[in-house]
């Protein structure tokens, strides 16, 4: 007698989507489904393309290619509206509501009950609605009168999820949903999340956490660099990190090929260019220690959340150092301003070159001299010479490809956009050099181009912080690497000992 039971038909099944963003591939041939009512957690690395799977679903982003089907039906969203309308709602790690609204406010947008002919809004009807839904996942009607902005993160992800719910969604995409939140609020969230299990909605769920596993999925698939690695259906720690870490898949070994840098076996006399010790910023990290030496590259790894750029923040003065002490070249160190730190020869490149780094209405050379006007101005005026002759000693030592110091940034390429960027800060003459995503979006030659300048860098005395979600970039060019988990360093490798599955498994908080 065949007693094997078979598994309905998915609700949403994907078949073999790419996509690229400006040459770069995020994600290559990924199949997945996920069934009624089913809970299934999607995990990887940093960069590993669970994001934009996700954002595909959502209809953030479409698919260069492959298939989705939903309820049997092709699924193909062009925007998020589409996706909502469809049945497939997301909620991000940051809440995203309407902070100046009242929770009502935020439950009815968009879809607001009217007196037919008249215009006029039904309120009672509305708020006897939303108190209902509010009442069927456990929350308070008093939230409904509250602003937004003024409850509590936890509660604010609770009140879009109720909105989710409200718009019927079949399939509920949680990206992160517990970083943001104390331990007794998560537990509040397994509980609604398991409610709507329970009552048929297919939840997909994005974490890093490996010690919330057994709460959140029934079914782990783990992507890596935008493939598939594998897929089990227990929360098996091991496994898992053999999948995120093995290029190869389920199967394949969790230690990198890449080639490290040479240990030194000697040192000189000088202290370290920067020593921190139990340093901390509230909400963000807190008891972070390591120093860097002169002609170092030490590197700084976490998953989202973990820290990491707010540690370099904090040093170049953007957030508030709220405990322990950093010394800088020898003297005890507060941080004030980003100016007062670059004054002092600490440089930091942001991760996001685009909003926070380049100035897309101006020249390569105005975008290369803005942090070293004093060296190409007297009494006040810009020397156009000295911003020429700067522009052109960068772009031959960085190999920077433009039409000369006059020519629009946006006009070069992504990677040359960087070079930019990076020559900007050298020409401070810094002590302290913080690079944080230093080659996110590049091509796979500029990347290199990079790599080379960085190691450069070094050997010329800076210090280098680098900041990378890429392990690959960390296990090539750090001697040292220092690796958060919730704002707290939890293990630092050196040599040898750094691996991708020694680095992820301190990540992951495994080995903390």
């Amino acid at each position: 007698m065949n007693t094997t039971v078979e598994k309905p038909p998915p609700l949403l099944s994907v078949r073999g989507v790419s996509k690229s963003f400006a040459g770069t591939r995020a994600l290559s041939d990924v199949d997945f489904e996920i069934r009624h009512g089913e809970r299934v957690a999607v995990m990887g690395e940093n960069g590993a393309g669970k994001s934009t799977l996700m954002k595909v679903f959502a209809g953030v982003h479409r698919p260069d290619s492959g298939s989705m089907t939903l309820s049997g039906e092709d699924y193909a969203p062009r925007t998020p509206v589409d996706a909502i309308r469809a049945g497939v709602s997301t909620v991000y790690q940051e809440p995203a509501g309407f902070g100046h609204l009242t929770v009502l406010e935020n439950l009815v947008m968009g879809r607001q009950l009217v007196y037919r002919g008249l215009g006029v809004l039904r309120r009672r009807a509305m708020r006897a609605e939303s108190a209902d839904l509010l009442d069927r996942l456990g929350l308070p009607a008093g939230l409904l009168d509250r602003r937004m902005g003024q409850l509590s993160l936890a509660d604010q992800q609770q009140v879009l999820i109720a909105r989710a719910v409200s718009d019927e969604a079949r399939v509920l995409i949680l990206d992160e949903p517990t970083s943001i939140l104390t331990a007794a609020e998560s537990g509040r969230l397994f509980e609604l999340v398991d409610g709507l299990s329970a009552a048929g909605t297919a939840i997909c769920y994005i974490t890093h956490r490996f010690d919330e596993l057994e709460h959140v999925a029934e079914r782990f698939v783990v992507l890596k660099d935008g493939r598939n690695a594998g897929e089990i259906d227990r929360p098996d720690r091991e496994r898992l990190l053999r999948m995120m870490g093995s290029a190869g898949g389920a199967g394949g070994a969790a230690s990198s090929t890449a080639t490290l840098p040479p240990e030194r076996t000697g040192r000189d006399d000088s202290p370290p260019v920067l020593t921190v010790r139990g340093i901390g910023s509230p909400g963000s990290f807190e008891g972070v220690s390591f120093e860097i030496e002169a002609g170092r590259i030490v590197g700084l790894y976490g998953l989202v959340g973990a820290g990491r750029s707010e540690v370099a923040l904090t040093i170049f003065g953007e957030m508030p150092l709220a405990a322990g002490s950093i010394t800088y070249r020898g003297a005890t160190f507060t941080p004030r301003s980003a100016r007062d730190s670059l004054e002092r020869g600490i440089a930091y490149l942001p991760e996001d070159r685009k909003s926070q780094g380049v100035f897309p209405f101006m020249t390569v050379g105005q975008n290369l001299v803005a942090a070293a006007l004093r060296r190409v101005s007297r009494r006040g005026l810009l020397s156009a010479r000295a911003e020429r002759t700067l522009v052109s000693t960068w772009a031959g030592r960085l190999s920077i490809k433009s039409g000369g110091s006059g020519t629009l940034l946006p006009a070069l390429s992504g990677g040359n956009q960087q070079k930019v960027l990076l020559a900007r800060l050298i020409a401070t003459e810094p002590h302290l050099l913080m690079l944080d995503e230093p080659t996110r979006g590049i091509d796979v030659a500029t990347k290199q181009e990079i790599h080379r300048d960085i190691r450069a860098l070094a050997e010329r005395g800076l210090a280098v912080l680098l900041i990378s979600s890429e392990l690959t970039e960390l296990l090539e060019l750090s001697e040292v690497v220092h690796v958060l988990h919730e704002g707290r360093v939890t293990r630092t490798l050196t040599g040898s000992s750094i691996t991708e599955e020694s680095v992820l498994r301190a990540a992951v908080g495994v080995d903390a």
